[in-house]
């Protein structure tokens, strides 16, 4: 059987088996009649080939008539090999369906998707540790005041009539001037604080610059906005007329009268607050 003439010699329904690289049988333990019957099935078939000379006689090799795809045990490998011109898919081999939430067996591949790039977080900012400053027991109306002032201060805004505004007879003219010129300034919640520099007693306006400086050294505020002439005189009654004075380190500038920026029309009176806008508070 090592000549390659000796497949001439396999009877067609026998040829599946030597395919399958079937080489010997125990020919004692095979009944005669499979053999008797291939041989009626080759003559009715008028199979062409005939037996080289030298192998009249059946093959050593023994075979059943059951194919081998019925065998228990059959290798995918046997079962892949196909026979000339046949197709490239085995129809005897079923596609496999897809699961469930998958995809079919001969789906092409499923695009991949691009890695996401990760940042890392970023660290929360340290907060600025509280102060701790002196308790100090403010007289009216710098009570009330100082519980408005947060560590965040940058500045003090005073005039000669905050401590009637702040009293209970506001003029309402005067607050919507100086919300107008904190929304302009546009500083962070706090930067900007109310310090009183006269006190109402009995219906009266009185000077009071040293509980005024003793608030811009407790709180540690280094700029000062004075609005009108008479807050510059009630606070440095010493200074001269300059729009900008620097007493014991602190930057003091002087605006216009807000009784007077109330009346303007306009933006106009943004246009006076220019001077706080150069001021270095950040």
């Amino acid at each position: 059987m090592g000549s390659p003439s000796a497949s001439l010699n396999i009877p067609e329904f026998m040829r599946p088996w030597y395919q399958s690289g079937l080489q010997l049988l125990f020919r004692d333990s095979l009944p005669e009649q499979a053999f008797a019957a291939s041989r009626r099935s080759d003559h009715a078939q008028g199979a062409s080939r005939t037996p080289n000379a030298g192998h009249g006689a059946t093959p050593a090799r023994d075979y059943t008539s059951q194919p081998p795809q019925q065998q228990a045990g059959y290798s995918t490998s046997q079962r892949d090999a196909q026979a000339p011109g046949s197709t490239a898919q085995d129809d005897r081999i079923p596609q496999s369906a897809p699961s469930h939430g998958g995809q079919p067996h001969n789906a092409a591949p499923a695009q991949t998707r691009a890695p996401v790039e990760r940042r890392p977080l970023e660290k929360p900012k340290p907060q600025a540790a509280p102060v701790n400053r002196p308790h100090v027991d403010w007289i009216e109306p710098w009570d009330k005041m100082a519980q408005r002032v947060t560590d965040k201060v940058q500045i003090f805004w005073t005039y000669s009539n905050l401590a009637q505004d702040v009293s209970g007879q506001a003029d309402p003219a005067r607050r919507k001037l100086f919300q107008s010129l904190i929304v302009h300034m546009g500083l962070p919640k706090g930067s900007i604080a109310f310090w009183p520099c006269t006190r109402l007693e009995e219906g009266v306006i009185v000077p009071r610059s040293d509980v005024f400086w003793q608030g811009v050294k407790h709180f540690g505020v280094k700029f000062v906005a004075c609005f009108g002439d008479n807050a510059r005189d009630i606070i440095a009654p010493q200074a001269d007329s300059s729009s900008t004075l620097f007493i014991d380190g602190v930057q003091v500038v002087t605006l216009s009268d807000p009784d007077f920026m109330k009346t303007l029309e306009g933006d106009a009176h943004l246009h006076l607050a220019t001077p706080l806008l150069r001021l270095p508070l950040f």
